[in-house]
């Protein structure tokens, strides 16, 4: 048994080679003093002493590597802490690490932060220029819709009963005349009366063209659209016309017929206009107009 130096701590030399399990201090073994001058170890376990004899200095040094883990320089220049030392830095060093980890985490949530504003000014820019770009393209646009529908157009006149191509399909138009209206005389505006106007194909092609938004009657400066047969299907009935033979229920030109509107009281001759329009971007354009002079009997 040998007592620590250090801590005064009774311990087994041999189990623990000389080492103090208290505080980790390295304890001399005892020695023989005649057989330390017989081999030359006075001076090996010397802690002051390192030029007496050269074979203990090597001894003390390889003794201190190999119990202490360094040289005896070092050793006797940075003595062995006591376990309260090494505990005492040991928590130091834990206390600088935590400090280190939070310094990372507080820098990791400021640069994600940072790249959040980076990514949201990004969003920003990006939808400023698609909105410029949108606005561009609309402006656009519209001035192109604008030129395409203020293009010039040619009108055509064209006498009754004569024959044209409209949308391709040869028409003509062969009267206008007054529908007697007594039967439904109150049932009408004040100062209007109801005309008829009949147009005819001349092909037994099965061509089908619509006519929607394409027919107008003008009288007295005046332009009007034609009657669907659905307002005044009573009325029709009562005035003995046949319905079917009405080209605005379905806008379609497909067969002999006749366009009603009612016109001006005193109105003594009407003009059909037919506009015929081409596609120009996917906008309708007016492209030609078709108009007939018709004198309106009784």
């Amino acid at each position: 048994m040998i007592k620590c130096t250090n801590c005064n701590k009774v311990f087994d030399e041999e189990k623990y080679y000389g080492i103090c399990p208290k505080c980790a201090t390295y304890n001399r073994p005892k020695r023989n003093d005649n057989i330390d001058e017989m081999f030359g170890f006075e001076n090996a376990y010397s802690d002051t002493d390192f030029t007496t004899k050269q074979y203990g200095e090597k001894d003390h040094d390889r003794m201190h590597k190999q119990y202490d883990g360094v040289s005896s320089k070092t050793l006797h220049k940075n003595p062995i802490p006591t376990y309260e030392q090494m505990k005492l830095d040991i928590d130091k060093k834990n206390n600088r690490r935590s400090k280190t980890k939070r310094t990372v985490t507080i820098s990791g949530d400021s640069s994600h932060r940072s790249m959040m504003a980076i990514n949201l000014l990004t969003i920003v820019i990006f939808a400023i220029i698609m909105l410029v770009c949108g606005l561009t393209c609309v402006t656009a646009k519209k001035a192109a819709t604008k030129a395409e529908y203020t293009l010039s157009y040619e009108t055509e006149q064209v006498g009754c009963g004569e024959v044209f191509d409209y949308y391709g399909i040869p028409i003509s138009v062969s009267h206008a005349e007054v529908i007697d209206t007594e039967l439904i005389k109150e049932g009408l505006p004040d100062g209007m009366k109801m005309i008829a106007i009949h147009i005819n194909r001349h092909t037994e092609d099965h061509v089908y063209v619509s006519a929607d938004e394409c027919v107008y009657i003008k009288d007295n400066d005046t332009y009007r659209r034609p009657i669907n047969r659905y307002e005044l299907e009573t009325a029709f009935i009562m005035l003995n016309i046949n319905s079917d033979l009405i080209l605005t229920d379905t806008g379609m030109l497909y067969r002999d017929g006749m366009f009603v509107v009612l016109v001006d009281e005193d109105a003594d001759e009407v003009t059909l206009v037919l506009d015929q329009k081409k596609e120009v971007n996917k906008i309708n354009v007016l492209n030609k107009r078709f108009e007939v002079a018709l004198p309106l009997g009784e």
